[in-house]
């Protein structure tokens, strides 16, 4: 679900070196905007997503963390 929505991380490996780049934005773009949105407001209701997306977003960055949470919520539904 995640990969038909464009929600993975571009892979881009040679050899044993493995590098995960920016979400491969295939799918429908608005689809993948309005889980972004359910995503947010999620994070604000539920307090276990809260505290998985204030994890996140201390470790890699609010718009990483959204999209993470987006992909979660994707996965999920």
């Amino acid at each position: 679900m995640a990969s038909y929505l464009g929600l993975i991380p571009l892979e881009d490996s040679s050899g044993n070196r493995r590098r995960l780049g920016h979400i491969t934005k295939q799918g429908n773009s608005m689809l993948r905007f309005l889980l972004v949105e359910a995503a947010q407001v999620t994070v604000r209701r539920v307090p276990e997503w809260r505290r998985q997306y204030f994890h996140l977003m201390l470790r890699r960055g609010r718009k990483i963390a959204k999209v993470a949470m987006a992909r979660r919520l994707a996965i999920r539904l």
